[in-house]
């Protein structure tokens, strides 16, 4: 235990990298490997300092496994929240198909009648939507010549949604903001919705971030494994309820203000987690420079 412990440490990850970093084919010989060093104290001391590094770690690993499971606590919080507003409707809610309450695919004309073909326009390739991130504005930028023949038109204020495995069932999806001439082009694997006067973008948004509504559409696509897409049937049908405007902003705000709250808490969590990380190797360090005191169980 104690020499693969040793073997775990950045000092004999570094010699190890010293001697293979430059190969064509980094492989390490029976040669190379007797020339390595580690500490060697004597075998009671590697036995305490072995039995040290396995109680420590192993109270790392359970507040990891603690901190992990409240993230996931928070996730699964969050969901069960957001599918009870849209399961719990109001009298006065209305039922719609989604290509009633939203035109899918604006045409591309849109843009060639507001601007020349070399002015630029935001571009966004698949890589750049995000996943739970309802705003973006796009970094990337390129001209409107080149990008009107293939790729997908969208402007400020549309929703996009990815419809291509695995990236559909991930969520990505996000609401365009500060756009280039407010205009935007990217995948061709996109699903672009533009708003009805009675919807607004953020409750739609919202609707289609549920895990239900992506777990549906997995259900239904089509094409070669890797390759599959969402249906347009399964999105021009779906059923959306749809409160008054009024309440949909309401809903919303509610719905921000959770997502903020639980994203304090998960930057919480995940630097409790890099704190853990960074606790390990601190006390692996010190167990192979003899800075342990191993007459003394160590509290983690």
């Amino acid at each position: 235990i104690f020499l693969y412990y040793a073997m775990t440490t950045k000092s004999f990850k570094d010699q190890v990298e010293g001697i293979i970093g430059g190969a064509a084919t980094p492989t390490l010989s029976q040669t190379n490997l007797a020339d390595l060093k580690i500490p060697l104290p004597s075998l009671p001391v590697q036995q305490r300092i072995a039995s040290i590094l396995d109680q420590a770690f192993a109270s790392i690993a359970k507040a990891k496994a603690n901190t992990e499971q409240n993230l996931k606590n928070d996730k699964e919080l969050f969901e069960s929240y957001l599918q009870g507003v849209f399961a719990n409707k109001g009298e006065d809610w209305e039922e719609k198909s989604l290509k009633e309450v939203c035109e899918i695919k604006p045409p591309k004309n849109e843009a060639r009648n507001k601007i020349q073909k070399n002015d630029y326009v935001s571009f966004v390739p698949m890589e750049d939507l995000g996943i739970n991130q309802k705003l973006f504005s796009p970094t990337k930028e390129k001209q409107l010549t080149q990008v009107e023949g293939s790729y997908t038109y969208f402007a400020d204020g549309d929703v996009l949604l990815a419809k291509i495995t695995p990236c559909f069932e991930n969520g990505k999806l996000g609401i365009a903001r500060s756009l280039i001439n407010g205009i935007g082009f990217g995948s061709s694997e996109f699903i672009v919705f533009r708003v009805s006067k009675n919807l607004f973008s953020e409750f739609l948004y919202f609707f289609l971030l549920r895990k239900s509504f992506r777990a549906e559409g997995a259900e239904r696509m089509t094409g070669a494994v890797g390759h599959k897409r969402v249906t347009k049937e399964f999105i021009y049908n779906y059923r959306l309820p749809m409160p008054p405007l009024d309440e949909q902003r309401s809903i919303v705000k509610k719905l921000d203000s959770l997502s903020i709250e639980i994203e304090k808490l998960d930057a919480i969590y995940q630097q409790k987690l890099n704190n853990l990380d960074v606790l390990k190797k601190a006390i692996l360090q010190k167990a192979f420079k003899g800075e342990l005191n191993t007459d003394k169980a160590l509290v983690v």
